[in-house]
């Protein structure tokens, strides 16, 4: 049966009451009693289907405000910023998260510009993005910088759409994807790291298997000639001949210093304890270190510093830089030069230099001095070889101090080293 309408029931209420006002007056009606109580029973089961009907639609109504609450719900409050934009980028509408993006109420960004909480750098990106949204009908998305709340930039996917119902509006979502961003950097920079590390461990290991066991390989050589020569009792080249060991010893030692030192460095077992010391004492014990060196090269070092430079810094490590940076100025000087060492005193800072005459460096040797990716092992003026671990090494130590350190160089007009420290 058929649900009764309201209009329905009204009209065999209007009957059923006719018929009773008959009946008292005792009127000439046809309709006799049993279509009477018929046209009740009638109108009774009407409102019975009214009630039904009533109740279903009272159940349908609770269960379409359920639906309702829940929709709105799951639009305030899902993690995702949800705007329905005009072709011009007005804000129609949006929902709670994404007021909460970009630090307004609701109410105050309704009719506002979206392109105003773009950073201006990128919205000729965004209205670009908007354009195509519109014209090609399909999803579009895009990556870019959005000025949420304070204005503090957030990294944003945009993705956009154009209603159905509506082609003149386009729906838009905002997923912040700053953290991810960030995780992405930080693995990127993990894996330089990574590749890094990787790099100076082949170095190591180059160094240990090629450049420490050359000097070796020449002691062991030179001293069973020296062996041959004292029995033969030639002490001219006996003298030569002990002047090699010494100077392969000397490389050797320098090179394990300095192996020593870059592990330390690099497994983070090096100690940094600044303490004041003069640096003109430091200097003069780096000296005394190469003095048979450059006799042997006919070279002159000089210093030019006063001993009233006082500087705090972790001494042990200073020396290790100037150690090398002399070192190295000794192999590339010409025979019968000179090298010299003197300081540039400021207020907030102390300049050393080491400065040669030797064969010097082209531009593109300068870039790659302090690389561990590329480290330069040039024969110096008597063919000694270098790693390029020193410099690396002098590099750590000198931004362990917050310094600088840099070059100057031209081909065959030797090379100037600078370190900066702050005083």
């Amino acid at each position: 049966m058929d649900y009764a309408t309201k209009s329905e029931f009204d009209l065999l209420r209007k009957k059923a009451e006719a018929i009773l006002k008959n009946k008292t007056q005792k009127s000439n009606s046809a309709l006799t009693e049993a279509e009477l109580l018929r046209a009740v029973h009638e109108l009774e089961v009407f409102q019975i289907e009214l009630e039904l009907q009533n109740e279903e639609l009272k159940l349908a109504r609770e269960r379409a405000e359920y639906i309702a609450q829940k929709y709105t719900s799951l639009y305030d409050f899902a993690p995702i910023g949800y705007f329905t934009l005009s072709e011009e980028g007005i804000i129609l509408d949006l929902n709670l998260i994404g007021s909460k993006m970009l630090g307004k109420e609701r109410a105050v960004l309704k009719g506002k510009s979206f392109g105003r909480f773009i950073p201006e750098k990128g919205l000729s990106t965004f209205n670009l993005f908007l354009k195509k949204t519109f014209k090609s009908k399909t999803k579009e998305m895009s990556e870019m910088l959005v000025l949420g709340c304070n204005d503090k930039s957030i990294c944003a996917q945009l993705t956009a759409i154009v209603e159905e119902e509506h082609d003149d509006h386009c729906l838009l979502t905002i997923l912040d994807i700053t953290e991810r961003k960030k995780a992405e950097s930080e693995l990127e920079e993990v894996v330089k790291q990574l590749n890094l590390l990787n790099s100076q461990k082949d170095m190591f290991f180059s160094i240990i298997a090629h450049d420490l066991k050359n000097p070796f390989t020449s002691i062991i050589g030179h001293s069973e000639l020296l062996m041959m020569e004292v029995q033969s009792k030639d002490y001219e080249e006996v003298e030569e001949i002990a002047g090699v060991i010494l100077n392969s010893s000397k490389r050797a030692m320098d090179l394990l210093f300095n192996l020593m030192e870059w592990a330390k460095s690099q497994t983070g077992r090096h100690s940094f304890n600044p303490t004041k010391f003069c640096m003109k004492a430091v200097v003069s014990e780096v000296f005394a270190l190469f003095d048979q060196i450059a006799v042997q090269k006919h070279i002159r070092i000089s210093m030019d510093i006063s001993e009233e430079i006082i500087i705090s810094a972790d001494r042990n490590m200073i020396a290790t830089v100037i150690r090398n940076l002399v070192s190295n100025a000794l192999k590339f000087a010409m025979p019968g030069g000179e090298i010299a060492v003197y300081t540039k005193a400021s207020a907030d800072s102390l300049t050393i230099c080491v400065k040669d005459n030797g064969v010097g460096m082209s531009p593109d040797e300068i870039k790659k001095l302090f690389s561990a990716d590329t480290p330069i092992t040039s024969l110096g003026t008597n063919n000694e070889k270098g790693t390029g671990l020193g410099l690396i090494l002098c590099k750590e130590f000198v931004e362990k101090h917050r310094g600088k350190i840099w070059a100057e160089s031209e081909k065959g007009q030797g090379s100037t080293f600078y370190v900066s420290l702050p005083r």
